[in-house]
């Protein structure tokens, strides 16, 4: 008796099984042309079609599917899935139109694309947007900078000694011009030559503001070997300065 009920109930399921996929083949399409032709923002409501009784939303069937076909035709190169779009817009007013049929066939609505992905420079891609489909996405990977902290440090310092200096802080500027200096040292031969000049300089400044020549002469002489052709601005610079620095300059044997 419980073998014969569990039959019956199988066979009431896979009963039920086959006519909700039935209904589903037979109204499937029709809710989903009906979800895909639900009104724009400004289209009547509802969507008008081709064979409207009302003279005047017939005329305007007329006139928006060749509005929409006008507007899938310039973008079926630069832009396939508006154009797809658009086609099956004009299906939705005149579901016999032809053009509108023939365009979702040279513009099929692509849901997934898996290009090839490779290490190197990107290509130009061409200028049909389908044929681009086919180039090769190359990545390129940017590898970290070991040094970009110290970099950080240097820029950091050149900012604030110069600040300092600005403002005749020139304890605090000589400070910051040492800790530039060690960011230098950290970065060897990937530092930048200017900053380094330009840090020298500020170091340089500040001791000679303080009075203390000899110091002075030292950060020149780092300016130097730094940017060997290294000038000062005769105008923003004062002339006990130029003259600190003149002096390093004839030392080393250097115009």
């Amino acid at each position: 008796m419980v073998q014969g009920q569990a039959q019956r109930f199988l066979l009431r399921t896979a009963a039920g099984i086959v006519a909700v996929g039935l209904l589903a083949l037979v109204l499937g399409p029709q809710h989903a042309r009906a979800e895909r032709c639900v009104p724009w923002p400004g289209e009547p409501k509802p969507l008008p079609q081709m064979d409207a009784e009302d003279d005047l939303l017939e005329r305007w069937a007329v006139l928006r599917t060749a509005e929409l076909a006008q507007a899938a035709r310039e973008l079926e190169t630069s832009h396939p899935a508006r154009a797809h779009r658009l086609w099956q817009r004009v299906l939705c007013i005149d579901p016999t139109n032809a053009e509108a049929t023939a365009g979702i066939g040279r513009v099929p609505l692509v849901r997934m694309h898996r290009p090839d992905v490779r290490r190197g420079r990107p290509e130009t891609p061409p200028g049909d947007a389908f044929a681009s489909l086919g180039v090769e996405l190359a990545v390129a990977v940017p590898r970290p900078d070991p040094n970009a902290a110290a970099r950080r440090a240097l820029a950091k310092a050149l900012t604030s000694a110069a600040e300092h200096l600005k403002n005749a802080r020139f304890e605090e500027a000589l400070a910051s011009a040492a800790e530039g200096r060690t960011a230098v040292g950290r970065l060897g031969a990937a530092a930048d030559a200017s900053q380094t000049a330009e840090l020298e300089t500020l170091g340089a400044t500040a001791a000679i503001a303080l009075g203390r020549e000899a110091e002075a002469r030292r950060s020149f002489a780092r300016a130097l070997d730094a940017k060997p052709d290294l000038t000062l601005d005769p105008v923003r610079t004062s002339p006990k300065v130029r003259r600190a620095f003149d002096a390093v300059r004839e030392q080393r044997g250097q115009p």
